[in-house]
C-alpha cells in the first residue's frame, strides 16, 4: 500500500502548495533504499552532482564544498556538524529511483529528482527556503525540522556565506521525524533540520521552472515559427504632428499582433511537453541502438522495453493527433497510438505480450525504434522497476 497513513484527496484540498504538512509513517524505510556509505560512493565519481556543508559550533560559520570527493575527504571529517548532500541518486541507484512511484498522485512530468542527504550529529545546511515543493522523507536516524513563514525573493541572507541561508529565522512548527516519517514544504517556507545523531534524508523535488526560463523558452518557440521575411509593418498611415514621438495606436497595434502569436495554445502546448521533459544530465544516456528486424526479434523473442533511469516521459491529447514527449524530443501521432503513448509514460517496464500487436503497425514501430534508440527505453528481459 502507497502511503497507508496518508489521504491524498485531503492533502491537495488542504495542503499542497499551501502549507507544510508532517504524514507519519509515510513509507516503509525498513529496508534503506541506500546506505551512507553506498551515497559517500557516489559523492566520489565525476559525473555525480554533490555537495558538502560544514558548520562550526557557533552556527554562524558555514563552508561548501563541491565534489566530487575522494576517499581522504571523508575520512579527515570531524565526527559531526556536517551533511552530504547528493543529487539525483534517483538516476544512479534503482532502490531510490523506486521511491518516486510513491508519489504519482502528482504528474510525473512535475517530479525533479531525489536528492539524498547524510548528516553526522548537528549536522544540516541552516534556516533557508526553495522555490519548489518537496517531500522530505526520513530514512536512518532522526532529525528536528523547525519550520516559519513565507519569505519574499529579498529576504536578507547571511553575509560572506556561499550558502542561501537566512539571516534571520523565527520557527513556528517543530516536527521530530524518525524512519519513515515524511515533511512536506510547500515553496518559499521557510525551514531547517538538525540531525540528532547521523541520519539520511529522501528529497523528493517538484520542478518549478521560473517565469523568466518559461518566457525565454516559449519566445524560442514562437521565434521559430516565425520566418524572418515576416516584419513591421505600419498601421493606418497619416501624417505625423511630432515626427519624434511614437504614437499610443502604434503600441495598441504592437500589443494586439503579440496577442496573435502567443494566441496558438497548440504550440504553447508542444513546446511545454518538450520543456518539462527535457533531462537535467544531457550527457548520461548510453543508447543500444537496433533496427526495425532487431526490435521485432527481440520482442518475439520475449524482451520487453524498459525505461532508462532517468528518462522524462509525458503525452498530450489533442483533437486531431496525440504527441508523445521524451527527454525533450516530441514525436506526433494520430490518435490511434494513444492508448501505446499512455503505457509508455506510466510504466516503467512493457511486457512483450504488450508490445507484439504494436509492432505490426509501421507508425506505432517506428515510435518504439526512434525512442530505443535515442536512449529514452532499453529492450531488454529484465523488469528492473515493476511499477506493480
Amino acid at each position: 500500500m502507497i502511503l497507508e497513513q496518508f489521504d491524498i484527496k485531503l492533502f491537495l484540498a488542504e495542503y499542497w502548495q499551501r502549507k507544510p504538512c508532517l504524514i507519519k509513517k509515510a513509507i516503509d524505510l525498513s529496508d534503506e533504499p541506500v546506505s551512507p556509505d553506498e551515497l559517500a560512493g557516489l559523492a566520489c565519481e565525476e559525473e555525480v552532482e554533490s555537495r558538502l556543508v560544514r558548520c562550526d559550533d557557533t552556527g554562524k560559520k558555514w563552508h561548501l564544498t563541491h565534489g566530487p570527493f575522494s576517499e581522504e575527504t571523508f575520512l579527515q571529517l570531524p565526527p559531526a556538524n556536517w551533511t552530504l548532500l547528493v543529487q539525483a541518486v534517483d538516476i544512479w541507484h534503482p532502490p531510490v529511483k523506486n521511491l518516486k512511484r510513491h508519489f504519482r498522485f502528482i504528474p510525473d512530468w512535475r517530479i525533479d529528482d531525489v536528492m539524498v542527504s547524510y548528516a553526522t550529529d548537528h549536522g544540516g545546511v541552516g534556516p533557508h527556503f526553495d522555490y519548489y515543493d518537496v517531500f522530505l522523507l526520513q530514512g536512518c536516524g532522526r532529525r528536528r525540522w523547525f519550520t516559519g513563514g513565507l519569505c519574499e525573493a529579498d529576504a536578507a541572507l547571511m553575509e560572506d556565506c556561499e550558502l542561501r541561508i537566512l539571516e534571520k529565522f523565527v520557527p513556528e512548527q517543530e516536527f521530530m521525524v524518525e524512519s519513515g516519517d515524511m515533511l512536506y514544504l510547500p515553496p518559499r517556507f521557510a525551514h531547517q533540520s538538525i540531525s540528532e545523531g547521523a541520519s539520511v534524508c529522501y528529497s523528493i523535488g517538484f520542478r518549478a521552472p521560473s517565469a523568466v526560463e518559461m518566457l525565454q523558452g516559449i519566445s524560442d518557440e514562437l521565434s521559430c515559427r516565425s520566418g524572418d521575411e515576416e516584419r513591421y509593418r505600419d498601421g493606418e498611415p497619416g501624417i505625423p504632428e511630432h515626427p519624434g514621438e511614437i504614437r499610443r495606436q502604434v503600441i495598441a497595434d504592437l500589443h494586439q499582433w503579440l496577442l496573435q502569436k502567443v494566441n496558438d495554445t497548440d504550440a504553447i502546448a508542444r513546446w511545454f511537453g518538450s520543456f518539462v521533459t527535457s533531462p537535467r544530465y544531457e550527457n548520461l544516456r548510453f543508447p543500444q541502438p537496433t533496427s526495425k528486424t532487431g526490435l521485432k526479434a527481440g520482442v518475439s523473442g520475449g524482451k520487453g522495453l524498459a525505461r532508462d533511469s532517468h528518462a522524462r516521459l509525458a503525452f498530450l491529447r489533442q483533437e486531431s493527433e496525440t504527441h508523445l514527449f521524451a527527454d525533450g524530443h516530441r514525436y506526433r501521432m494520430t490518435n490511434e497510438l494513444m492508448p501505446l503513448a499512455s503505457r509508455l509514460c506510466d510504466a516503467q517496464f512493457i511486457e512483450a505480450a504488450f508490445l507484439a500487436p504494436w509492432l505490426k503497425n509501421n507508425e506505432a514501430l517506428d515510435l518504439l525504434l526512434a525512442l530505443v534508440n535515442s536512449g529514452s527505453l532499453v529492450l531488454t528481459d529484465i523488469a528492473t522497476d515493476s511499477e506493480e
